[in-house]
């Protein structure tokens, strides 16, 4: 189980998400993934011509992550370009800077998160398979079996069924976004979150830590280390 990351922030999803070498069949060729975080990263670095410093700053992440997003970035790259492969933008830790009203008659600042709830929050959505601690993440946000809201002092937990695990077509994962908003989630922990719904989540100022596997009892004890080695010395 790997750490949880926080979101990178970016500007805006890309338009064009496929880029492939001319005259080969889709079918035909292989692919590598480039993140949108990575895009962004390309962007601002290439395109832009800011110092990692600026990305940085622009993207809310350490000099260092930007280093490391960026060396995965152009080895992607140069991946494709010299083995003519195609490239597909799609996923990654990222937050909008100016997410879109989903719906302009809600009235999103009443849910707002305080600075003090972002800098120490007291109450984790952890996406689950099973009803308790020992079971396994769910990585899907959307189609999760279950959603367990944790209270981080006592451990103590309320587990929340997913009705619409079995939905089909869109529009679950803005669903699930609005019933753990109101559960009073402050940071939702899981495998992937669709754009839409992690647009909503954190212009709110819910944070989302992305793991890939483990039981929810691990994915809790990583986020309560995270807390301790990222709180501010006083």
């Amino acid at each position: 189980m790997t750490r949880p990351k926080s979101l990178r922030l970016i500007d805006a999803i890309p338009e064009v998400k496929w880029f492939k070498p001319a005259g080969i069949k889709m079918c035909s060729l292989e692919e590598v993934s480039l993140t949108f975080d990575e895009i962004e990263a390309i962007r601002l670095a290439d395109l832009e011509c800011l110092y990692h410093e600026q990305v940085a700053e622009r993207m809310e992440v350490s000099r260092q992550t930007v280093g490391r997003i960026l060396v995965s970035a152009r080895g992607k790259i140069a991946e494709a370009l010299v083995n003519g492969k195609a490239i597909r933008l799609d996923g990654g830790q990222i937050k909008f800077r100016r997410p879109a009203c989903l719906d302009p008659g809600v009235d999103l600042s009443k849910r707002q998160l305080t600075p003090e709830q972002i800098r120490t929050p007291n109450h984790i959505v952890i996406t689950a398979k099973g009803p308790d601690l020992e079971s396994e993440v769910d990585l899907r946000f959307g189609r999760s079996n279950f959603f367990i809201l944790i209270h981080l002092d006592t451990e103590a937990f309320t587990v929340l069924s997913n009705e619409n695990s079995d939905a089909s077509g869109k529009g679950v994962g803005i669903k699930n976004s609005q019933r753990i908003i109101d559960a009073g989630a402050e940071v939702v922990i899981t495998g992937r979150v669709g754009e839409k719904a992690m647009g909503m989540l954190s212009s709110l100022g819910i944070r989302i830590f992305l793991v890939d596997g483990g039981t929810v009892r691990d994915a809790l004890e990583l986020f309560k280390q995270e807390q301790t080695e990222n709180a501010p010395v006083e």
